[in-house]
């Protein structure tokens, strides 16, 4: 039996490739519904579709800014700061567009 060649992930690699597919398959079931809210007419889904797009939103910003932290980490002490105004914006944006869904 021949053997498989694995690179092995050191630090959070496997722990974002995880991560990523979990948002992933969460992602699509949440559009999957959103669409057939809209097209049908019909609410399926209740009160609950904005907490799910609250968190979804979070859980992307936060995948998104673990892999890009070991990009961000090699540069200058400027780029590493601007790298947290992102994600802080971005998350806060994920936090109150959520919000906002929810009201």
């Amino acid at each position: 039996m021949a053997r498989r060649n694995r690179t092995s992930n050191s630090g959070n690699g496997s722990l974002l490739a995880i991560l990523g597919f979990v948002v992933l398959i969460v992602a699509s079931v949440f559009w999957t519904i959103s669409a057939l809210d809209r097209l049908t007419g019909i609410t399926i889904s209740g009160s609950g579709l904005g907490a799910v797009q609250l968190l979804l939103g979070i859980a992307i910003v936060v995948v998104i800014a673990m892999a890009a932290y070991p990009f961000a980490r090699t540069r200058s002490k400027v780029w590493r700061t601007i790298y947290w105004v992102i994600v802080i914006i971005a998350l806060a944006g994920a936090i109150f567009g959520g919000v906002a869904t929810m009201i």
